[in-house]
């Protein structure tokens, strides 16, 4: 139901930019500058926590390529456990995806 309210929200907000040529770009720029700046600081907030106290995350592993690829979106495949993060989706999670650009398995 949160996707069905979410996409019709989405779309009478944005019922304005339809008519004008470049609609699609000024609304992909506003989703962007809303969603990104907070995901890099979700991701920031937990390389922190993995600097800092390692010990409040089970099997912690800092990897450099990990995080860098989790700052640009670019989907990490880790062969050991067949996944592919940053965009890992956990099972009854509704399909959201989460901020696991770190590995912590």
């Amino acid at each position: 139901m949160f996707f069905v309210i979410s996409g019709f929200v989405m779309i009478v907000s944005s019922e304005s930019l339809k008519k004008l040529t470049w609609g699609w770009k000024i609304f992909a720029e506003k989703r962007i500058l809303r969603i990104v700046p907070i995901y890099w600081i979700i991701t920031t907030y937990k390389l922190l926590i993995l600097l800092f106290a390692s010990a409040l995350v089970y099997h912690a592993k800092i990897d450099a390529g990990f995080i860098l690829k989790s700052y640009f979106f670019i989907p990490a495949r880790i062969i050991q456990l067949s996944t592919t993060q940053p965009f890992k989706i956990k099972r009854g999670s509704k399909c959201l995806p989460t901020v696991s650009g770190l590995n912590t398995r």
